[in-house]
């Protein structure tokens, strides 16, 4: 996405953490916020029109017009509002809705939250002191002890300011889903295929405000590879080798039946620990269990630093290499055999995945999501 030097002299007051005077005379003029876009700009019922308490509506409502989104939403027949919700003084919601034919269509909502983490701020940290740890069933006898001591080792002190997206929805309400673009979990209605524009402007406006990274946490596993293509890693170097493996052993299935497919069979528990058995069609193995971990893009160099540091690596190697192994159980599979992206009844349906677990650099997962792009797979058509 190309932006005009004005727009980026702008994007520098997004999520500032000061508002300086020099904009007051440019804010000062309503005009300066209109836009060539026909949405209509509207006011929210909370106190402040002023979005994290830091600048206004009009101001950010002329931040997705420059940028075409509002543009884009338009040329698919939809007449939209765009509305603030400051009612939640730490996450503020943006919402752009077609209320024209008498019912609220919602095209895109976004829930932002600006935050100083440290180490022990993020969920994923939090985890690794409990009784029974979630990256446990990943990685069978892991020192979660040793894990905590290896991440205090790589963050220490550092405090990471990030813009944190909360919860994110692209959707277009008129559309259907089809057997090229099947519904993916999450989804009520079919993506806008817009998701690259919107996180690549929370990116800029977050690299303007010399923010250290965009956070976000991940519902489902295609969220996560969408997220990992833009790339976002995970802030915990273990979760990242368990992703990657998990990839990797469902590369051949991305590929014969689709992302929204092999999606699925992740919610329903379809994705089986492999456990060292030779039966891996057999119905035994230990479900898949999605977790919710924090993924970052690394805006500063600081934090850039950190996932390229050979420390970051040596621990991911680590782990890596005692990950669990999964597959995919198709003969579980009748009740999603509708998202698969092949017209073969799976029913019947018997597909060893995995010949050897493939050892691979974690850049191999952008050369495979190209490849599903190819394969007509959409991973950015994201709830």
């Amino acid at each position: 996405m190309l932006f005009t030097s004005a727009l980026l002299a702008r994007l520098t007051d997004y999520f500032a953490l000061d508002f300086g005077q020099s904009d007051a005379n440019w804010l000062s003029n309503p005009a300066a916020a209109k836009s060539n876009s026909d949405a209509k700009l509207v006011r929210n019922s909370s106190d402040t029109d002023w979005f994290m308490g830091e600048f206004p509506l009009a101001l950010l409502f002329k931040y997705f017009s420059d940028t075409s989104i509002l543009e884009k939403i338009k040329s698919k027949g939809y007449n939209v509002e765009f509305e603030l919700n400051t009612v939640d003084p730490f996450v503020h919601k943006i919402t752009l809705a077609d209320r024209s034919k008498g019912t609220i269509e919602v095209i895109f909502q976004g829930f932002y939250r600006r935050k100083l983490y440290q180490l022990q701020d993020f969920k994923t940290f939090q985890r690794l002191g409990r009784s029974t740890a979630p990256i446990s069933s990943f990685i069978p006898h892991i020192s979660t002890g040793r894990l905590i001591d290896q991440l205090r080792q790589l963050y220490g002190s550092l405090a990471i300011s990030s813009t944190t997206i909360e919860w994110m929805c692209l959707q277009d309400p008129r559309a259907k889903f089809t057997y090229q673009r099947p519904q993916l979990p999450g989804q009520q209605y079919p993506g806008l295929g817009m998701s690259n524009d919107i996180l690549s402007l929370t990116i800029t406006m977050a690299r303007e405000q010399l923010r250290d990274a965009v956070c976000v946490q991940p519902d489902h596993f295609h969220n996560a590879l969408f997220f990992q293509r833009k790339g976002f890693m995970y802030l915990n170097p273990a979760y990242q080798a368990v992703f990657d493996v998990l990839c990797e052993n469902l590369e051949d299935d991305i590929r014969t039946h689709g992302l929204a497919y092999v999606s699925w069979a992740i919610q329903y528990g379809y994705v089986k620990d492999c456990n060292g058995s030779a039966f891996r069609f057999k119905f035994g193995g230990v479900p898949f269990s999605w977790q919710l971990e924090e993924q970052l893009y690394p805006v500063s160099d600081k934090l850039r630093t950190v996932f390229d540091s050979l420390a970051y690596w040596d621990i991911y190697s680590q782990y890596k290499q005692q990950c669990s192994a999964y597959f995919l159980n198709h003969q579980e599979t009748i009740a999603i055999a509708q998202y698969s992206c092949t017209k073969q009844k799976l029913v019947k349906y018997h597909h060893t995945v995995i010949g050897g677990l493939h050892r691979r650099s974690s850049s191999h997962n952008f050369q495979m999501l190209d490849a599903w792009n190819q394969a007509g797979a959409r991973p950015d058509s994201v709830c």
